[in-house]
């Protein structure tokens, strides 16, 4: 099993404090946790007032981050933890974000991630010139072309799809060591488990959504059960195979506690969890840091 530790409370008040922030990510790194994630809750490119959750209203006034520009800032804090970095990738141009994602590769020699969402606020995608309907699609061409970019040689790279075209395209910096950055995808729907089983190297199934939300406001968003993960698992599984890809090439990630034990851990794994995100509820350092060694002892990561 694989753990993954999401960075607490990154907007507010951490960014205040890049210092606590640096020694986190340190903290993460010695105690042997696998994946830092710096965006778990999706990327942030603008939000309405009033944006929520179900019940639950989204904290748009404090400083929210950009994931990728973090887990920049850690890598030269860090030396083996891999850094998880989260998109609303329809709200960018692959050229673009090829580049971006292999320079922070070559900078971590080979420790970057990237998470896949499509996002639901419905204005923000207008307002970056895309088309909120076709997202899932041109998520999906994005990341064909990127992976084209980064595997082209000199003579360049040659595309044309339903959003984007391009002849002899060269992009530069490759990732590190001529290696293709591992995308997780996402979501829950029929088309985020089709995405993951046809081109993603992780899954996350996060919850449920209701697709009737009004604009920026999700009336219903609502965590899988574990009878609904096992269901996703297999049913990505098969498509996988039905693709005529290898099964076991994709990551099943799972929400998780710090409270776990081994048991705990290898009831995760029957249901077909690779990797397990572990949220710290609290900006404290000290109990931030309590909480992920007395975790990290427990399960023997060191």
């Amino acid at each position: 099993m694989k753990f993954e530790v999401n960075a607490p409370r990154l907007q507010g008040a951490l960014m205040a404090r890049p210092d606590e922030l640096l020694e986190f990510a340190r903290l993460v790194d010695d105690l042997g946790y696998d994946y830092l994630t710096t965006g778990l809750g999706g990327e942030q490119v603008a939000y309405l007032p009033g944006a929520q959750l179900g019940d639950h209203p989204i904290p748009v006034a404090g400083d929210i981050p950009d994931s990728l520009e973090v887990a920049a800032f850690l890598a030269a804090a860090t030396k083996r933890v891999v850094l998880k970095n989260s998109f609303i990738l329809p709200c960018h141009h692959p050229l673009v974000t090829a580049k971006r994602l292999a320079t922070v590769d070559v900078l971590t020699r080979g420790r970057l991630r990237s998470l896949v969402m499509l996002g639901w606020v419905q204005p923000v995608h207008e307002w970056c010139n895309t088309d909120f309907p076709s997202r899932g699609r041109r998520a999906d061409e994005m990341i064909d072309v990127m992976r084209l970019l980064w595997a082209a040689d000199e003579t360049g790279a040659t595309f044309h799809g339903e959003f984007f075209s391009f002849d002899d395209a060269l992009s530069y910096p490759k990732p590190y060591g001529g290696r293709s950055i591992p995308f997780d995808i996402g979501g829950a729907s029929r088309g985020a488990m089709k995405r993951a089983a046809l081109r993603g190297d992780g899954y996350f199934p996060t919850a449920r959504i209701d697709p009737r939300h009004r604009g920026h406001v999700v009336t219903s968003f609502v965590p899988l059960t574990d009878d609904e993960f096992a269901e996703q698992v297999r049913e990505v599984r098969r498509m996988a195979v039905e693709a005529e890809r290898d099964p076991a090439a994709i990551e099943f990630v799972r929400f998780s506690s710090l409270k776990m034990n081994e048991d705990d851990v290898a009831a995760m794994a029957a249901l077909g969890a690779d990797r397990l995100v572990l949220t710290v509820n609290t900006d404290d350092f000290g109990r931030v840091s309590d909480q992920l060694s007395a975790f990290a002892d427990r399960l023997s990561l060191r």
